[in-house]
């Protein structure tokens, strides 16, 4: 009876009842996940024209993505109190219909200043994004009292995966990058306003905090393979359709296809992640897909074959599909700290990977090729391989008893 108390309470307190059906609140979270993935999975394909049209070589691509990562890595120790302050579902729509709206500046941007600048205004609002997505969907897996979060993990993956085939099929028609991004801009601007009455009308008090950063060795350690998982996946990101244009000389419209294989392999990966972890254990799927990622890299750069590329780029995507949800799982069992507090820790850990990740492989990929740069990044997965035992033992924290 206390545990039905608990949920009723939680359920009064933010707007969940039999009238509004508990579909609605998942569909308009999903809504946002996905939305956030497309929207910047739409750019990917479009880099190389853009970058072609600006005269950047590699290294000064390298030095505009820096501008991404500049604005999440400043953003991220912020967000938590911004969307405490704001409540999760004002910042999620605020940040989900500014961000739709500023995919569509880097191709009037006429300098790599420019260019810097707008995608540094795109880091601020992702990681906005980020932060509120994952507390409407954490409250809800709390309103309901059973895993979910994955599900909308995947809805994320199925996002890239439709944005790229976006971005892919535009560049295949021949369609300017400007037209193309302005009318995804503006369908996604949408999307996030019509999600809005769905989602949960958590306030400050409810929606938590990441708070400060804590550091201990535990976390540091988790911290650590997010670090290396999150490189590659930026890795893959941001070089996957330049790598495919400029080193295996694929067409405009094919540069996307190993970003589109990446992606796809996420989203099945993500929806079998749970079960998988129930069976094998979280440290042994951490522990193959760090094999898998080396292996699956050494297979992009090594035979220049688009066929092999393509698919090296999706066993990079099913090794890594619950890797970073895993990392995140354990950090939330820390025996001591408070959870949004470990929580941020590793997640500003690994996205400082993600987003530092792609600028340092310009540099290298400007010094040697990026088929270096892209084999060093995929040995990281020997990180994840060596040291995924982190995730095993971590003592779970007492259980709270509910009001009675």
């Amino acid at each position: 009876m206390s545990g039905q108390y608990g949920r009723q309470t939680a359920t009064s307190r933010l707007g969940v009842s039999r009238r509004t059906p508990e579909l609605r609140r998942y569909l308009a979270i999903a809504a946002v996940f996905f939305l956030n993935a497309a929207v910047f999975a739409n750019w990917v394909p479009r880099i190389p024209t853009i970058q072609n049209e600006l005269r950047l070589d590699n290294a000064q691509l390298g030095l505009a993505l820096l501008g991404l990562a500049a604005g999440q890595l400043i953003m991220l120790p912020f967000a938590g109190r911004l969307v405490t302050r704001l409540g999760s579902r004002r910042a999620a729509v605020a940040a989900a219909v500014v961000s739709s709206i500023a995919i569509a500046l880097p191709p009037a941007a006429g300098s790599l200043a420019m260019l810097t600048l707008v995608l540094m205004l795109l880091g601020i609002t992702g990681a906005i994004l980020d932060v509120a997505m994952n507390s409407q969907g954490i409250e809800l897996e709390r309103i309901a009292a059973r895993t979910i979060l994955p599900y909308f993990h995947a809805a994320f993956s199925l996002g890239s995966l439709v944005g790229a085939a976006m971005g892919s099929a535009a560049a295949a028609l021949g369609l300017a990058p400007e037209p193309h991004l302005l009318a995804a801009g503006g369908l996604f601007a949408l999307l996030g306003l019509a999600s809005a009455p769905g989602l949960l009308p958590a306030d400050p008090q409810t929606t938590g905090s990441p708070g400060r950063p804590h550091l201990d060795r535990f976390l540091i350690s988790l911290g650590l393979l997010a670090w290396s998982a999150l490189l590659v996946e930026g890795a893959v990101t941001d070089w996957s359709a330049v790598f495919m244009r400029t080193e295996l000389q694929a067409s405009a419209g094919a540069a996307g296809a190993g970003y589109i294989a990446f992606a796809a392999t996420m989203f099945v990966g993500a929806l079998a992640g749970p079960r998988l972890s129930e069976r094998y254990g979280s440290a042994q799927l951490i522990r193959v897909g760090g094999l898998l990622t080396t292996a699956s890299t050494a297979l992009i750069v090594l035979p220049h074959v688009l066929g092999l590329a393509i698919l090296g780029f999706a066993g990079i995507g099913a090794a890594l599909a619950c890797t970073f949800p895993l990392i995140l799982s354990t950090a939330g069992r820390h025996p001591t700290a408070l959870v949004g507090t470990s929580v941020a820790t590793v997640s500003i850990m690994g996205y400082t990977g993600f987003l530092a990740g792609p600028p340092l492989i310009g540099f290298i990929a400007e010094a040697t090729s990026l088929s270096i740069a892209l084999g060093l990044a995929g040995m990281f997965g020997l990180v994840l391989f060596f040291f995924a035992d982190i995730v095993d033992g971590v003592p779970s924290r007492p259980a709270t008893r509910e009001p009675g």
